[in-house]
């Protein structure tokens, strides 16, 4: 979670969600909106992640049947079976907006 959270963030990642269907595409969406709703992204960087990859990842959810029981009403709209709370909370060191400017670049 923190690879992808810190690549979406700070180094204009953008995953390719064309294979993504079903339980997997749920599970995309999920991670994907909760991660571009942070204030980590500006605005237009967060506009082209949200309009460009989450409408596509909605219809490919839209005949998957299966219903979420979480309690996160973000997981429960996109029928993801996995509640991530947990892990969306140890990202919070992250999210600070001088954190890309103090930490070296994750490419090895």
């Amino acid at each position: 979670m923190k690879s992808v959270a810190l690549a979406l963030w700070y180094q204009d990642f953008v995953p390719c969600v064309d294979s993504f269907n079903g339980q997997d595409a749920a599970l995309a969406g999920y991670v994907l909106d909760k991660l571009t709703r942070y204030n980590c992204l500006g605005a237009e960087r967060k506009a082209f992640l949200r309009a460009g990859l989450l409408p596509t990842l909605e219809q490919k959810t839209a005949t998957y049947l299966t219903e979420s029981h979480s309690k996160d009403m973000l997981a429960r709209h996109w029928k993801a079976s996995v509640d991530m709370k947990k892990e969306f909370r140890g990202l919070m060191a992250y999210q600070k907006r001088h954190y890309q400017h103090s930490k070296p670049s994750l490419a090895a």
